[in-house]
């Protein structure tokens, strides 16, 4: 893969996406509000969700960089690649697998996964190495085959799609 100043630049784009959502879970009184124009969630609802994905995700790149993981052949699918490539996720063209949708956690335990996400995250500034000489990849159940890097980006578009819906639900 060899691309480890662009994986340090996606993890450390996650980490401050990670940060967002803390400050906004922890100083914001409007994370229960909701605007069903916008979306069918509440503020807290995408954060718990993000933070459900965020783990998973993270709990795959910890296998990764540990030589843990179980890797498979395949590559991304074109919708998985468009998204890699632009960036971005279409708003309202997918929905979330059942096991991601938000759970009804209280803010206390979001919060508190928020953080182990967070700190997931910086311990992998220090595995960049094992995670950008991996062959490893893994499965996305709509993007196809992800490696190491992929899996990254895709956790810091993700992010990055759920808080704009957060800040239109906000605004709204």
């Amino acid at each position: 893969m060899k691309r480890p100043k662009r994986l340090r630049a996606e993890v450390r784009a996650l980490i401050e996406e990670l940060e967002s959502s803390l400050e906004l879970l922890r100083i914001d009184r409007r994370s229960s509000v909701s605007n069903p124009e916008v979306s069918s969630w509440t503020v807290v609802e995408h954060l718990d969700h993000v933070a459900a994905v965020d783990l998973e995700i993270l709990q795959r790149l910890q296998k990764i960089a540990n030589g843990t993981a179980t890797g498979e052949n395949g590559r991304p699918t074109l919708v998985g690649r468009l998204v890699l490539m632009t960036g971005a996720i279409p708003r309202g063209k997918g929905q979330a697998p059942d096991s991601f949708r938000p759970t009804g956690r209280s803010l206390e335990a979001i919060i508190e996964a928020m953080n182990e996400a967070h700190s997931m995250a910086s311990a992998l500034d220090t595995k960049i190495p094992n995670l950008s000489s991996s062959p490893t990849k893994m499965r996305h159940f709509a993007f196809g085959h992800l490696n190491a890097y992929q899996w990254i980006r895709l956790a810091h578009i993700h992010h990055r799609h759920h808080r704009r819906i957060i800040e239109y639900i906000l605004e709204a």
